[in-house]
């Protein structure tokens, strides 16, 4: 498993990847989160992937990833989701997921970071 979910407070979630995370891998933390009992109270997220080898997911699949959790926004809190990206390659995939989630009118707040430290100051401003 490349992911790790760890819950720091019953609204707050840090998913951890490591290794060479693929499309299902994200597909798979994604889903492990939005089936726990918890998950509607979630209001932020840290998506970590600063130490991670390789990412293997094509821009077709980062728009499917931003429409599922668009379906998600629907009926789950408002939150902030915080993407800690340190790869160039990475990051460019970042802002059209955070561009598609805008173009279809999520509620969510979704920010880029390259360090935990900030990702962190700034999901816990909500709490």
């Amino acid at each position: 498993m490349a992911y790790k979910i760890i819950w720091e407070s019953p609204s707050s979630i840090w998913v951890r990847f490591s290794g060479t995370v693929t499309f299902n891998e994200t597909v798979n933390a994604t889903n492990a989160v939005y089936a726990d009992f918890r998950s509607d109270q979630i209001k932020s997220a840290l998506w970590d992937f600063s130490a991670i080898d390789d990412f293997s997911v094509a821009e077709r699949e980062v728009e499917e990833m931003a429409a599922t959790d668009h379906a998600a926004s629907l009926y789950m809190k408002p939150m902030r989701a915080a993407f800690i990206l340190t790869d160039p390659r990475l990051k460019s995939l970042g802002e059209q997921y955070i561009a598609f989630m805008l173009e279809m009118g999520s509620p969510w707040q979704n920010r880029l970071f390259e360090n935990l430290t900030d990702a962190r100051k700034w999901v816990e401003t909500l709490h």
